[in-house]
């Protein structure tokens, strides 16, 4: 403190520390060149050697440790504790809050970045301009360097952070990938963590949407949730081990809900694993059915022909065969877990269904046929109403033909009991003509009564 001319209350311990003080006052510089070209600065602690070294005219600032904050010169409300810590803080020039960093090179490459916080060894380590950024955890935001309003908690969070902005990532090595992608939040350790570019996505839970790289505006709750979608968009995937049933897919607007449920493409929605025995709710799915909302109307609906081809069956499901064939392999037990397979199903055959429709020549919605080699089929069998009810409709037209068909006939049956009637009293009465005529009918026919001649 060689040059201080009015500065008072300060304490400098160490050679050559605040050597070029000449107002500053209350500050405490302890370490060899602490504080060395502090002039007018106050309200300063540097503990450590060459801690604050450049500062000038910043204020309030804590700099603990070797070489922290050693590049500031005007900077004030700066923390900054551990070994380089702030190491490179630039001016703050916009009279903004300061910076806090806590951890050996914790900030180390801020430069006029503000309102950030640094905790932990190398936290935000290549930040320079970024601000109001939270940096917790070994290494974590490791690469940020511009954007704003980051928050990372947890070791290795947001490592490869370079340009992303938005974000929230709590657990270790959450979020370790992401470079540019945006407004995402992934809570559990390696929960998006090979995230890269992908916008807009949440994922809460270990390995919670762990090998999405760039698919956006996904939901993803419970461990390893969506864990295997890579670049497919807008899915919500809800429950331990749900999402795409194989590694690296990316299914869009695919929709899994309950413990280990999996969708095979996208615009799905699945409910419920394979051990689930009932799907229930106070009243029944409603489909959406607005004429206003539809084109191409006809009645292009085939009845009996469709119907009389199909074939109901009864069986029972395999749930360890559909899970080998989904590619699951499923460790855990619980109880009830193979339940469904002692319920005695009524139904129809998919295959089946669609043989029956393409041999009627009708295209049937009822069928959900595979969209890829992974995929299985399942039937819709709400839609199996509309060629019933065409069937139905069908076999009333059948009926009121054959009720006509009867009417005639019983017309002509009541026709000819008249003419029968008539006939009868013609016999009659020629009987009654015999009689009076003596004729035995026993020895001649009438037809030989009756051609005779008369004298």
């Amino acid at each position: 403190g060689e040059l201080n001319t009015d500065g008072s209350d300060n304490s400098f311990f160490g050679q050559a520390t605040g050597s070029k003080n000449s107002t500053g006052y209350d500050n405490s510089f302890f370490g060899r060149v602490a504080g060395f070209n502090n002039t007018t600065g106050s309200g300063n602690s540097f503990f450590g050697r060459a801690s604050g070294l450049s500062n000038t005219t910043g204020y309030s600032n804590i700099a603990i440790g070797k070489n922290a904050l050693y590049m500031n010169t005007v900077g004030h409300n700066l923390v900054a504790i551990g070994d380089s810590a702030l190491y490179n803080q630039g001016e703050d020039v916009l009279e903004r809050f300061g910076n806090t960093a806590v951890g050996s090179k914790a900030g180390f490459s801020n430069t006029t970045g503000y309102e950030n916080s640094f905790f932990g060894t190398m936290a935000g380590y290549l930040n320079n301009t970024g601000q109001s950024n939270s940096f917790f955890g070994y290494a974590s935001g490791y690469n940020h360097s511009s954007n704003p309003q980051n928050s990372f908690f947890g070791a290795y969070s947001g490592f490869s952070n370079e340009y992303g902005a938005l974000n929230s990532f709590f657990g270790a090595l959450a979020g370790y990938s992401n470079v540019s992608g945006n407004q995402n939040s992934f809570f559990g350790k390696s929960s998006g963590t090979r995230n890269y570019s992908g916008l807009n996505n949440s994922f809460f839970g270990t390995f919670g949407g762990y090998n999405n790289i760039n698919g956006s505006s996904n939901s993803c709750f419970g461990i390893s949730a969506g864990s295997n979608n890579l670049s497919g968009d807008n899915n919500t995937h809800i429950g331990a081990g749900t999402g795409p049933a194989d590694t690296l897919t990316d299914f869009d607007n695919a929709t899994t809900l309950g413990y280990g449920t999996t969708t095979t493409a996208s615009n799905q929605v699945r409910i419920g694993n394979t051990s689930v025995t009932s799907i229930a709710g106070q009243v029944g799915f409603s489909t959406y059915s607005d004429a206003r909302f539809k084109s191409n109307i006809s009645e292009k609906v085939k009845g009996l022909e469709f119907i009389l081809k199909l074939r109901p069956v009864t069986y029972r499901y395999d749930v360890e065969k559909e899970n080998a064939y989904l590619g699951k392999h499923e460790e855990s037990s619980w109880n009830g877990k193979y339940e469904v397979e002692n319920i005695l199903f009524s139904g129809f055959l998919a295959q089946e269904v669609e043989e029956a429709a393409k041999s009627a020549g009708y295209e049937f919605s009822g069928i959900d046929a595979p969209k890829n080699k992974k995929d299985f089929y399942s039937l819709r069998y709400a839609e199996f109403v509309v060629p019933l009810v065409k069937a139905v409709q069908e076999q009333q037209q059948l009926i009121e033909a054959l009720r006509a068909q009867h009417a005639t006939m019983q017309l002509t049956i009541d026709t000819l009991a008249e003419e029968n009637m008539e006939l009868k009293t013609i016999r009659a009465n020629l009987k009654a003509i015999q009689a009076m005529l003596n004729i035995n009918p026993d020895a001649q026919s009438f037809s030989s009564v009756v051609d005779k001649p008369l004298k």
